[in-house]
């Protein structure tokens, strides 16, 4: 294994094995350049293909509060990164890769990252835990009339 060049960004040196993807910017001979963004890897199906989700806040001055919003990039994932589903990973910029494909993840910062179901956050939202209620019809006084 050849030891892995520096490409101008501070981040770790992957820890994998190369595998003689010219598209690696360690071992390789993919420059990078421009912009540098995190995120979280939601879908690594793909060969060296990985959808990362960027989430930000863009403050709205009409309504004084801030929006979230949120991209979903295509990047390359060098098998000496190691990238899979659930990773925070640092993205950066490079030339164009395919018709999609402009990024590519330098590094891993967590692995696995679980990602709560819709039924896990509204249980951890009540703070009570849920019980069985038993209901009880009512009994609505019935109207009298008189005929004549």
């Amino acid at each position: 294994m050849s030891k892995p060049r520096d490409i101008g960004v501070d981040v770790q040196p992957p820890t994998h094995e190369w595998d003689g993807d010219l598209n690696d910017p360690f071992y390789g001979t993919l420059p990078v350049r421009g912009q540098l963004l995190q995120g979280v890897v939601v879908r690594a199906r793909a060969k060296r293909t990985a959808v990362v989700k960027i989430e930000r806040l863009k403050y709205d001055s009409k309504y004084e509060r801030y929006q979230r919003r949120s991209s979903r990039i295509q990047a390359h994932s060098p098998a000496s990164v190691g990238a899979q589903e659930g990773d925070a990973v640092t993205i950066m910029e490079c030339r164009p890769l395919s018709k999609t494909k402009s990024f590519v993840i330098l590094a891993v910062s967590y692995t696995h990252l679980t990602l709560p179901t819709n039924r896990e956050v509204l249980l951890s939202r009540i703070s009570h835990p849920v019980e069985e209620h038993t209901y009880t019809p009512i009994t609505l006084p019935t109207k009298q009339t008189s005929c004549t």
